[in-house]
């Protein structure tokens, strides 16, 4: 499974989009997923069962360029929110902590837009601004 999966994102580095490749890499998983683990190894059985239940997803990556495989992104994004959490010692309140979250979760929308990260809350302060 290690080597799959290191093939499978060995072939997205490459932008290999080849449908034999990704069509090798969906048979080798599905034979994976359909082996007979047995008994002794209940753990491996569990993930087994898990990974078969989601295979179609496992590596959507490699047809589907907007689906990235990993999810680093994410951490990523909460990690401000994890910082200021613990510089701060948490929120005085949940509304500090929820507006906390909008704000940051524009910025950051911004961010991922390749916008600069000031500019939606100008245009937020210059609609409300009475002319």
């Amino acid at each position: 499974m290690t080597r799959l999966i290191k093939l499978a994102l060995k072939a997205h580095r490459n932008q290999n989009s080849d449908p034999n490749i990704i069509g090798r890499i969906n048979n080798k998983l599905k034979k994976l997923l359909d082996e007979d683990i047995g008994n002794p190894f209940k753990k491996i059985a569990t993930l087994q069962k898990c990974l078969s239940k989601y295979q179609d997803y496992l590596f959507l990556f490699l047809e589907n360029e907007l689906v990235l495989p990993d999810n680093n992104g994410s951490e990523r994004a909460i990690r401000n929110f994890k910082v200021k959490q613990k510089v701060s010692g948490f929120f005085k309140t949940n509304k500090g902590a929820e507006n906390y979250a909008i704000l940051r979760s524009v910025c950051d929308t911004a961010i991922k837009n390749n916008q600069n990260p000031l500019t939606p809350f100008k245009l937020a302060a210059d609609y409300s601004s009475p002319e």
